[in-house]
């Protein structure tokens, strides 16, 4: 599954609404966020976007890939103890 940065959903965007403007792009991303539509997360000063279905996203430091991990033990148990995560980021040296 894809992270797509903001540059790569203004590209996509573009494609189809060739004279839309970034900050509306920008905008509607920050109301998605607002309202529980989209995530986002940092990593090495780019801002990502995903889904809000709950999964552990695995930051590769030495890559910079991204890879989602869906462990229901992990998400059980933090809501277990009255945690409801939307995104959860692990930075990580990856071997692949």
């Amino acid at each position: 599954k894809e992270h797509p940065t903001f540059n790569d959903i203004l590209t996509e965007v573009k494609q189809k609404m060739p004279s839309i403007s970034a900050s509306t792009v920008y905008s509607i991303l920050k109301l998605m966020e607002e309202n529980g539509s989209v995530v986002s997360f940092e990593h090495d000063g780019r801002t990502y976007y995903d889904s809000v279905t709950p999964h552990i996203n695995v930051v590769c430091v030495n890559t910079n890939k991204v890879i989602d991990i869906e462990d229901e033990e992990i998400v059980g148990a933090l809501r277990r103890r009255g945690i409801h995560p939307s995104s959860i980021v692990v930075k990580a040296v990856c071997t692949q």
